[in-house]
């Protein structure tokens, strides 16, 4: 039984790499000299990287919407999206810091008068996100992917990579923003490919 399923798994992996998937590693190896030699000003909230962040969530969010194969299991991966890009954008809140507070107020929708209101907001969109897809059944679909889609190896390697690699990055004993910033535009991108090719998995492993 073992055998078999390490058969079928081997079987699933796929390790085809195209344009998307060079750019990926082209910007992995990208951190190392940048994390030293880099502006940190580009990596700054609202600055050149963030702004490049927006752009590939954009194009994330379409190639969702665009997939050939279960519309609604991708149409929850564009809420997912756009959800990155509520949280990137932070709902303008940079905007309006700047327009109505003072330098040494923070920057939180909390020190509004009615900034819950944004991040309530903010929330019921999450909770959203949740009951479309128990309204919609879609973990049987998400099911039948897990077991039965081929694996894009380096796809799939590298956006759980980044997804640490963004974590960690965080982490006080750590604490490089530049590291964090490119960790997760890595991992959009990935995000991208793996949109794109699982709308359009021609066939199923069985």
């Amino acid at each position: 039984m073992l055998s078999e399923y390490v058969k079928i798994l081997k079987k699933r992996m796929s390790w085809k790499f195209d344009i998307i998937t060079l750019c990926e590693f082209i910007c992995l190896i990208l951190i190392v000299p940048l994390v030293k030699f880099a502006n940190p000003e580009w990596f700054v909230e609202n600055s050149v990287v963030e702004n490049l962040q927006l752009l590939i969530l954009w194009c994330a969010f379409f190639v969702a919407l665009s997939a050939k194969k279960e519309k609604k299991l991708f149409v929850f991966c564009a809420l997912i999206v756009t959800f990155f890009i509520i949280r990137e954008t932070n709902m303008g809140r940079e905007y309006f810091c700047s327009k109505y507070l003072t330098s040494d107020e923070p920057c939180r929708w909390k020190s509004f008068k009615y900034g819950y209101v944004m991040e309530l907001a903010r929330a019921c969109f999450a909770l959203y996100i949740v009951f479309y897809f128990f309204k919609n059944k879609l973990y049987r679909t998400l099911m039948t992917y897990i077991l039965r889609a081929p694996l894009f190896m380096w796809d799939i390697v590298i956006l759980l990579l980044c997804a640490i690699g963004a974590t960690v990055s965080e982490f006080e004993c750590v604490d490089n923003e530049i590291m964090e910033e490119m960790f997760e535009m890595v991992m959009y991108i990935a995000l991208i490919r793996c949109l794109w090719v699982y709308g359009r998995v021609k066939d199923f492993i069985v």
